[in-house]
């Protein structure tokens, strides 16, 4: 009997919806369960055959099949290709029946949904469908039907080439609504047109089942977005479940939130509202001293704390009366006594304008202490003197009584020195002076010491 439109069974994936009737010729080959050999013919579509069996599991309901597959010929430039199902069976899996039961249905309800199942598809056996297609797409069906990807032989439009799914070149596509659906059901016993009791599916006009979440809504555990239902985060986690990343659990709108109450934190990890932490926000482990920002503490409550009598300080700073101390952040005038570091210091003092016979000098007097365990280096480079904006050179006057010139070079440890310095101003008296002293306390950390001067009396 020629069909238009047959009740086909998803899985089975193989009832083409028919073009025609044409009539079996003689001289097919009969390639039995040979791939291969029905791949041979399709090259120049020369007519042969084979049986083709297939168990399949899809949604809860598990599927036996066994169809007949022919190459018939060429018919105008296309060749014709045809499935007919010669048994197939239809049996309930447990998952099945489980949700059946959820929904209240008996295992007497049940058991005449798995026969009503079983009637439909028996509707089809002996009903031959047609395929029109090129040799080449011809090959590429039989490869996908081979590896037993039935979906993709349905969506791959390999059977459309001569207009739409069902319907001939030429001919005017029937609107969906005025189909007779009378007889046409789905694998799982749906009527066309209705909505499945496996949400968000519903079956079309051509017994396929096909996903509608605008009309049928999503299951428990999911949610709806377009015409589609999400199950689960980005992450792969079902909706209402934990991750694996915890403590992140897969909210009611497929989205991942920290919640510890549900979720727990991993090992080595506190609990902290609903959330897990085991550093404080700079990374630094919790009672631990924080590498990036010293004097901070991680402590218990993870929050970043000054604590210098643990941590330390800076390299700039030092500890002065339980706090770190930068002494650079100063200024200073003459006769301060100038903390370079905890073991270092100096002191300006003695500061006169005086005119030699080679040009005006600002003599001052420097004395710097070394109180530390190790030797430090002296460098008059260290020391700048500034007349307004004009920056002195150090200098030994002639025609002024120098007095004990400051030895630069080696300090020792424990050891002072003291000692007049003389910068030359090559412009004369002026307003204002200042003295700069640099500092490297590392190689990449210079600081600089700011020393405003009055003259002596």
């Amino acid at each position: 009997m020629c069909m238009r439109l047959v009740f086909a069974l998803l899985l089975v994936g193989m009832l083409f919806l028919g073009f025609g009737c044409p009539e079996e010729e003689g001289g097919v080959k009969d390639c039995g369960t040979d791939f291969d050999c029905m791949l041979a013919a399709a090259e120049s579509c020369s007519p042969a055959k084979m049986t083709y069996a297939r168990e399949e599991s899809m949604q809860g309901v598990s599927v036996s099949m066994e169809l007949l597959l022919q190459i018939k010929g060429m018919e105008g430039e296309k060749c014709l290709f045809s499935s007919t199902p010669e048994s197939t069976s239809i049996k309930f899996e447990e998952g099945m029946k489980e949700m059946l039961r959820s929904m209240g249905a008996t295992e007497e309800d049940i058991a005449d949904e798995e026969k009503k199942a079983n009637e439909a598809a028996q509707e089809a056996i002996g009903e031959e469908s047609f395929c029109r297609t090129t040799n080449e797409n011809l090959k590429k069906l039989l490869i996908i039907l081979r590896d037993g990807d039935y979906y993709s032989a349905i969506q791959q439009g390999l059977c459309e080439e001569d207009g739409p799914s069902g319907q001939v070149e030429g001919e005017e596509e029937v609107p969906e609504e005025e189909i007779d659906l009378t007889g046409i059901v789905c694998q799982d016993g749906t009527n066309a047109g209705e909505c499945s009791v496996t949400k968000p599916k519903v079956c079309d006009v051509y017994g396929n089942l096909v996903d509608d979440a605008e009309r049928c809504g999503c299951p428990e555990n999911s949610v709806k977005r377009g015409s589609e239902c999400i199950y689960s985060c980005e992450d792969g986690t079902p909706i209402g479940s934990c991750s694996i990343d915890q403590p992140f659990y897969c909210n009611s709108e497929a989205m991942l939130e920290e919640k510890v109450s549900a979720c727990g934190c991993p090992p080595g990890y506190d609990v902290y509202g609903e959330t897990c932490k085991n550093a404080c926000e700079d990374g630094t482990s919790k009672y631990s001293c924080s590498a990036a920002t010293p004097p901070y503490y991680c402590n218990e409550d993870y929050e970043l704390v000054m604590n210098p009598l643990v941590c330390g300080c800076h390299s700039w700073e030092f500890l002065l009366e339980g706090e770190c101390y930068d002494p650079s952040a100063e200024e200073y005038s003459n006769k301060d006594t100038v903390r370079v570091t905890e073991t270092l210091s100096f002191m300006i003092d003695k500061v006169y304008l005086e005119g030699c016979d080679d040009g005006t000098y600002m003599r001052v007097q420097l004395t710097i202490a070394n109180s530390g365990k190790e030797s430090v280096e002296l460098n008059e480079n260290s020391f700048k003197f500034f007349r307004d904006d004009e920056r002195g050179e150090v200098r030994r006057p002639t025609g002024c009584s120098v007095g004990h010139m400051f030895r630069w070079g080696e300090l020792r440890a424990g050891e002072t020195e003291v000692g007049r310095v003389w910068y030359r101003l090559a412009r004369g008296p002026g307003d204002e002076y200042h003295m700069e002293y640099l500092h490297y306390y590392t190689p990449s950390v210079l600081k600089e010491f700011y020393i405003n001067l009055e003259e002596d009396d």
